[in-house]
């Protein structure tokens, strides 16, 4: 995968991820749409899900379907910590808090990372504590 990327340098790249950002913030799946490939994939943590293909799924998926089973999303807030791009790769690190739907707090620390090309996002991919994140929606300690 990361040897077909070449086509973006790092500001396209820091650009598309500062709209991207912003967009999955409002969750706002038409705008996350737009920036992704036709044959985009989302790569969640095998432990808790499968990738998502296609451009409409990984919108939905990324806007927060999958999350709303667990967080009210409407509490649902993004801490961004830094953001690294290099070429048509960007990594963003962030803590993620939200009420959970069954009553209590969430806090996790996230790690995505953006492979990117013709001016889209191809591939997302993120990385967290899993463990963590059963355990608190599960309420299992």
């Amino acid at each position: 995968m990361l040897g077909m990327m070449s086509e973006m340098n790092t500001e396209q790249t820091r650009e598309l991820l500062e709209g991207f950002v912003e967009a999955w913030n409002a969750r706002d799946v038409e705008s996350i749409a737009g920036m992704l490939t036709d044959d985009a994939e989302f790569l969640p943590p095998r432990s808790i899900g499968r990738p998502t293909t296609g451009r409409d799924d990984v919108a939905t998926a990324l806007s927060g379907a999958a999350a709303a089973k667990f967080l009210d999303l409407d509490s649902m807030s993004r801490s961004i910590e830094m953001t690294i791009v290099e070429g048509a790769v960007g990594v963003v690190v962030l803590t993620l808090t939200a009420d959970l739907n069954a009553g209590g707090e969430y806090k996790n620390r996230y790690c995505w990372v953006f492979e990117c090309r013709d001016g889209a996002i191809a591939t997302v991919s993120e990385f967290t504590d899993t463990n963590h994140a059963i355990r608190t929606f599960t309420g299992k300690k």
